[in-house]
């Protein structure tokens, strides 16, 4: 829980549960899934979900925004980084409070840049806590 409350400042959130929590609250509360990551002093990855708001609070617009950022997601976690950063880069240009597209777009053409070969996870190590 500590290092989940430490990793908001990376994500720009407020409120980021693992997914141990986001299958006992997924029926009432709105999650986006931002990551699947290592924090420190831990060996097994954790996704984590952010927390946007109760179900039925959520706007229609915001909503689609999170389908949409999932979608990315995917396209990232199968190395296919040009497609995910057209994703990532609308909703960024469509929503300025959308950190993680931003997060994201600038992994995946660090990615680019560097390809990080056939056995690569997609899990990022998170190095402070």
């Amino acid at each position: 829980g500590s290092r989940l409350e430490g990793a908001n400042k990376n994500y720009k959130t407020n409120i980021l549960i693992s997914e141990f929590t986001y299958e006992r609250v997924k029926d009432d509360f709105v999650c986006t899934e931002l990551d699947c990551v290592k924090v420190k002093g831990k060996a097994l990855p954790v996704k984590i979900y952010h927390l946007v708001g109760a179900a039925g609070d959520v706007s229609s617009e915001l909503m689609e925004s999170i389908r949409y950022f999932h979608k990315g997601l995917d396209f990232y976690k199968q190395q296919k980084f040009d497609k995910a950063i057209d994703i990532f880069q609308s909703i960024a240009d469509g929503n300025v409070d959308f950190y993680s597209a931003k997060l994201y777009i600038q992994r995946a053409l660090d990615l680019k840049a560097n390809p990080p070969g056939p056995d690569w996870d997609g899990i990022f190590t998170m190095t402070t806590k």
